[in-house]
C-alpha cells in the first residue's frame, strides 16, 4: 500500500543528492582543487526571488516551444514564464521525452517522488508536456516560498532544498554551480528588451 508523499519525504529525498555515505559525512574522494574551481558561481547576479517575480516580462519567449503551456502554468502559479523557460531549456532542451540517469522525467526533469509531492501520482504522465510544466512550475513556486535568492532557488531545484540548508546556501557541487550559471544565462536572455 502506497502512502502519500509528504514534504518531509521530499526533503529527505533531496537532502543529500547521493552525497551521504550513510554516516552523515560526504564520501572521501581525491578531488583536484582546481577542478572544483572551474565552475565559479556568479555572485554579481544575486537577485532576490521577489525581484525576479517583479520583473516577470519574457521578451524572447513567444517563439519558444510549449509557450502557451508555460504561460498557463505561469499564470496559475505566479512563477515568471522566463524562469520556467530557462529551467526547461537547461533541464531538457525542450525534449518532452527526456529521462535522466537518475530517472528525472520530461521537460522540467522531475523525479517521480517530487511529482507526487505536487500532485502528479503517475510517473509516466510526466512525459506529457502540460502535466510536466504545471508540476515543475508548482515545485518552483514551492521552492520560491522558502528560498530568498535566485541562486538558492536554483540550487534547491537542482540539488534539493536539503542540500541548500545543509551548506547554508549553494552547495559546493560543480554540477549545481554550472546549473545555476546556465539557468541564469537563459533567464537573462529572455528578460532583455
Amino acid at each position: 500500500m502506497n502512502r502519500a508523499t509528504s514534504v518531509k519525504d521530499i526533503l529527505a529525498e533531496w537532502g543529500t543528492f547521493g552525497a551521504d555515505n550513510g554516516r552523515g559525512r560526504l564520501p572521501r574522494k581525491s578531488v583536484n582543487a582546481r577542478s572544483r574551481d572551474t565552475v565559479p558561481l556568479a555572485q554579481d547576479y544575486s537577485l532576490s526571488v521577489d525581484e525576479i517575480v517583479a520583473n516577470a516580462s519574457c521578451h524572447a519567449c513567444e517563439d519558444k516551444p510549449f509557450h502557451h503551456m508555460v504561460l498557463a502554468a505561469s499564470s496559475q502559479h505566479g512563477v515568471p514564464a522566463g524562469l520556467i523557460h530557462a529551467v526547461i531549456e537547461k533541464e531538457s532542451g525542450y525534449d518532452p521525452g527526456a529521462t535522466s540517469p537518475k530517472q528525472a522525467r520530461g521537460l522540467m526533469q522531475l523525479m517521480p517522488d517530487t511529482a507526487r509531492f505536487v500532485g502528479v501520482s503517475r510517473a509516466h504522465s510526466l512525459y506529457d508536456p502540460q502535466i510536466n510544466i504545471n508540476a515543475g512550475t508548482a515545485y518552483l513556486k514551492y521552492l520560491m516560498q522558502s528560498h530568498t535568492t535566485f541562486d538558492k532557488l536554483l540550487a534547491a531545484y537542482n540539488a534539493g532544498p536539503g542540500n541548500v540548508r545543509k551548506y547554508n546556501g549553494v552547495p559546493p557541487f560543480a554540477e549545481t554551480r554550472r546549473y545555476i550559471r546556465d539557468v541564469k544565462r537563459y533567464y537573462s536572455a529572455t528578460s532583455k528588451d
